[in-house]
């Protein structure tokens, strides 16, 4: 799974280092490219040092996307969002920000991806098809914030909206000094951990299906009781991975904050009519590459 983040601030890179985290708990490992220091062709550096960047970018998304152990999450500002050259390699792209300035950017150049547009102030001709599909937008808030209100607020929405503006239905909580410090060090919280497996697993469903407009709890029931066919049933099996995990985490923050699972607990486990147990709800570290420098182990 390639996995494109796009922001102008920090919330890209930050989820995807939650989707690191959230993997590593499966014992998948996931390589993470992160562009941030890019910046816009008109501000610092220069158009020829951009421009170089950007091939060193996209080299090294090629690279990583060749290697078939690790997934990758490619984290960079909105303007790669509109290059063919890195569209080209990404299974899903996500677009954030976090707080409302960034979030209405992040939802105006998915806008403009939609339909397969530059954001004007980029200065580059228009591509002639949709770039990155049709991007999903991941949304920031407060710290334990009622998830399933969120969840449900998420999804009119995403119904609502125009198609270029389709939601995630995970709510990525604002992280505090402390919850950064803990991810800088390479000890993420449970709670980060949980957001982690969850936003891993909803990437996985929207990876599987790029025409979809929303994600529910029942369309990711159905995909863990595939056919036979090979492909479904190995992303049946990473999202049993995934909620098994996720099911140990939450047992331990249930006595600490209570059920807050972004689907309601009763929904985790069912029965099906042959007797056997169902799930109706999923939503090393990583490898953190710059180009120029060697590649460093994070969490470590």
């Amino acid at each position: 799974m390639v996995v494109g983040f796009f922001s102008d601030d920090g919330s890209a890179l930050y989820a995807a280092l939650l989707v690191s985290c959230g993997l590593a708990c499966v014992d998948r490992g996931m390589t993470v490219i992160e562009g941030a220091e890019i910046g816009r062709p008109s501000l610092e550096p220069s158009i020829k040092d951009s421009a170089a960047i950007r091939t060193e970018l996209v080299a090294a998304l090629i690279a990583a996307r060749a290697d078939e152990s690790r997934d990758v999450a490619f984290a960079a500002p909105l303007d790669l969002l509109h290059d063919c050259s890195v569209a080209a390699h990404l299974d899903v792209a996500v677009v954030s920000g976090g707080d409302p300035m960034q979030a209405r950017r992040a939802e105006r150049a998915a806008g403009y991806a939609a339909v397969g547009r530059m954001v004007p102030e980029a200065g580059r001709p228009e591509p002639d098809r949709p770039v990155s599909g049709r991007p999903w937008t991941l949304q920031f808030g407060p710290w334990r914030r009622p998830v399933r209100a969120a969840r449900y607020r998420t999804w009119r929405q995403g119904r609502g909206a125009l198609p270029a503006a389709r939601t995630l239905p995970v709510e990525i909580p604002l992280p505090g000094r402390s919850v950064k410090a803990a991810m800088e060090r390479g000890l993420p919280t449970l709670e980060a951990l949980r957001i982690g497996i969850l936003l891993a697993a909803t990437l996985e469903v929207a990876a599987s299906d790029p025409d979809a407009t929303t994600i529910e709890p029942a369309t990711m029931a159905d995909l863990m009781f595939p056919a036979s066919h090979p492909t479904d049933q190995a992303l049946a099996e990473r999202l049993t991975g995934l909620a098994d995990r996720l099911e140990d985490i939450e047992r331990t923050l249930a006595d600490e904050h209570g059920p807050s699972s972004l689907f309601p607990r009763g929904w985790t486990r069912q029965r099906r009519r042959d007797g056997r147990p169902s799930r109706t709800g999923v939503a090393g570290w990583a490898q953190e590459v710059r180009p120029g420098s060697d590649v460093s182990a994070c969490g470590r």
